[in-house]
């Protein structure tokens, strides 16, 4: 796509596109000029140039009687064009949102790239006028601290639960324990972050990484205040488990805690426990060779995840390897690692739909069927090992 197109793609006439290119070639012309170095006829060139410089796109200067015209320069056009796309993009979001919202039925609207999503949550907390609740991870709530703030600062209560430590700008921050299976659910589906504003509107989103992030908006009440509960219930956990884990006599009974266990479990000879892999599924040692490959052509992405890990890969086709990334290498060989930091040790099937994004979460559940030792938070990394 040539210089002429890409602008008009930004919402120039195919005129304008040809005059600004021209000025940009041949700064300083006259208007006569412009016209033949643009190839626009001479009768609408005039018409063009005044339509630019409204614009602020053109500006012209008198010089020893002649009127020439010079462009802005293309870095500042475009740094001012895209702040306005962006202001009109989310001025647009809004309107759309409103309009939505005047449907009689409750609205469940979905957000598919991750700026968006994160651009909606902003506005969520600048909307906000009088309760904020959000839970997410720590390195989502670092990017919207600025934005909580802002909520808090107007009077808004800001509530706010991290699954792991992190430093905020707002008074109440919950820290929520991170254990081995939510490192584990990350790894299968990626971070979540729900927000809920004043108990009437509710942002669910899962993070996969920048091109698998999802966000389901909905200003159902009932559904915004499942969501405000789901938060506040997590929240007097943690406050209970502070005040009162640390005394005895506290331990709930085996067969209640057998009951807790059962109720997300699914084996895999329960309906629906079995996976289902489709036809042509890569195979366990096709996904440790596009794993290495993938890691050789990103170089920056094996730096970031580190670590040594091991996996033990049981039934058909399966086996033992192991994956170094520490110090910047890629190391990728079948057998065991000297001292992993991290074991994982799953079935054949499990590991090859986790691979895919197949596996399905109550499997993460059942006892023994994902066995993890080592760096627990390592295994919040192995999804971008995984799938990038």
């Amino acid at each position: 796509m040539d210089a002429v197109s890409m602008l008009q793609a930004l919402g120039f006439t195919e005129y304008e596109a040809k005059v600004y290119c021209a000025l940009v070639r041949f700064p300083g012309s006259t208007g006569y000029e412009t016209g033949g170095h643009s190839k626009v006829p001479r009768a609408r060139v005039y018409e063009v140039l005044e339509g630019l410089q409204e614009k602020g796109i053109v500006y012209s200067q008198t010089v020893d009687g002649r009127q020439l015209y010079y462009p802005q320069p293309h870095g500042i056009m475009l740094s001012q064009l895209k702040e306005r796309l962006s202001k009109t993009a989310d001025a647009l979001h809004g309107a759309l949102d409103r309009i939505a919202s005047d449907s009689p039925e409750p609205q469940f609207l979905v957000f598919r790239q991750k700026d968006q999503v994160f651009s909606k949550v902003r506005r969520m907390c600048t909307e906000a006028r009088s309760k904020l609740l959000v839970s997410a991870w720590p390195e989502d709530l670092i990017t919207l601290g600025p934005d909580l703030k802002v909520a808090q600062d107007k009077g808004v209560d800001v509530y706010v639960l991290s699954y792991g430590e992190v430093e905020l700008p707002v008074h109440r921050v919950f820290h929520h324990s991170v254990t081995p299976l939510q490192y584990l659910q990350v790894a299968v589906i990626g971070r979540w972050l729900l927000v809920v504003g004043d108990v009437n509107e509710c942002f669910i989103v899962q993070i996969s990484g920048p091109e698998r992030t999802v966000g389901l908006l909905s200003r159902s009440p009932i559904v915004s205040f499942i969501v405000a509960q789901w938060i506040y219930h997590d929240i007097t956990a943690m406050i209970y488990a502070q005040e009162f884990g640390s005394r005895s006599g506290l331990e709930l009974p085996l067969e209640k805690l057998a009951m807790l266990q059962r109720i997300l479990e699914w084996k895999p000879g329960d309906p629906g426990g079995l996976v289902k892999l489709p036809d042509g599924a890569p195979s366990v040692s096709l996904i440790f060779r596009q794993i290495e490959q993938r890691l050789n052509a990103n170089p920056m992405l094996a730096r970031e995840i580190g670590g040594l890990f091991e996996f033990r890969i049981l039934g058909e086709g399966g086996g033992v390897f192991h994956i170094d990334l520490r110090a910047g290498q890629i190391k990728l060989e079948a057998g065991p690692a000297d001292s992993p930091q991290l074991v994982l040790e799953m079935s054949s099937d499990d590991f090859r739909a986790m691979a895919l994004g197949l596996l399905p979460l109550p499997a993460l559940y059942t006892p023994g069927r994902i066995k993890i030792k080592g760096d627990i938070a390592l295994a919040g990394r192995i999804q971008h090992l995984l799938r990038g």
